[in-house]
């Protein structure tokens, strides 16, 4: 490949087409989990903020601060932990395929 314009050297590896949708997964999945992870840890952080300000806490609201705050904040650990491994999987499989290239 020569460039039109101008000149540069690059390098361009083949990727066939099912690894290219598992790269295309591992972006989906991780973008997906990290949105949930984000989003249970949205959700935590505001039970948590009516929590501090809401001195009388009602009766029906007690479910929330007792078993739905910390069921999100575990849950925004373990989509977060998820996304990482997706991540270093993800980066693992490029690795592959850089290696598998001949030069």
């Amino acid at each position: 490949m020569e460039p039109i314009y101008s000149r540069r050297r690059f390098k361009c590896f083949v990727v066939t087409e099912s690894e290219l949708q598992q790269i295309g997964l591992a972006n989906l999945t991780a973008t997906a989990t990290g949105s949930l992870g984000s989003g249970f840890f949205a959700f935590w952080l505001d039970i948590d903020k009516d929590s501090l300000l809401t001195p009388d806490l009602p009766k029906e609201a007690a479910y929330f601060f007792t078993y739905a705050r910390p069921t999100c904040f575990w849950l925004a650990i373990v989509f977060w932990l998820l996304t990482g491994s997706l991540m270093v999987w993800r980066h693992r499989l490029v690795e592959t395929f850089k290696s598998e290239s001949i030069e």
